[in-house]
């Protein structure tokens, strides 16, 4: 999933809602979507084979801005959200001056999603048991 596609899936509502209003100022056509699906995901064990951990929920768009198709893709239900991405994807690609106020938007919420999981990792670091550490009583 692009840097793009995770800032939109994370952000909150009001960000959104300014996204989409920075959004609608621009002609766009939705092609397909938005639709729910399944996407497999997958890891590599510590022995370096696949395991297939399950499906996740994801929702997908394709719009057209001026001759250009942009996708989107986010995790859960969130049909705003696939075609708000699949939107800011295509203007991105056409160049669109629209994308300067666009960018501005997705850097302030990808530096609050990044300081909350930061946080968020601290929390669970303060937790974990450091077995190598314990004395034997």
């Amino acid at each position: 999933m692009s840097d793009l596609n995770m800032t939109i899936s994370h952000m909150d509502g009001r960000a959104l809602s300014r996204l989409l209003k920075a959004l609608t100022r621009a002609e766009i056509k939705i092609i397909k979507g938005p639709t729910s699906g399944l996407i497999m995901i997958s890891i590599t064990d510590p022995f370096g084979t696949d395991f297939h951990l399950g499906e996740a929920l994801v929702t997908e768009a394709i719009v057209e801005y001026d001759g250009v198709r942009g996708y989107g893709m986010v995790m859960g239900d969130g049909s705003e959200r696939a075609v708000a991405a699949a939107s800011a994807d295509a203007l991105r690609k056409s160049g669109s001056p629209e994308m300067a106020k666009i960018n501005k938007i997705l850097a302030q919420e990808r530096k609050k999603i990044v300081e909350a999981r930061k946080k968020e990792e601290a929390i669970v670091e303060s937790t974990r048991v450091k077995f190598e550490t314990m004395v034997l009583g």
